[in-house]
């Protein structure tokens, strides 16, 4: 049963884990975008 907590601790965390990355990689995402539609207005 202790086995059992603890994995679904680990698993938790690296829900967690990855949740936050695709948050980073969402917020990148959309940084790039912005940059590139004003390049793209620029010229």
């Amino acid at each position: 049963m202790n086995d059992l907590r603890r994995i679904e601790k680990e698993i938790q965390e690296k829900q967690r884990l990855v949740q936050f990355l695709d948050e980073i990689r969402l917020q990148h995402f959309i940084r790039i975008r912005i940059v590139l539609q004003q390049d793209c207005q620029n010229k």
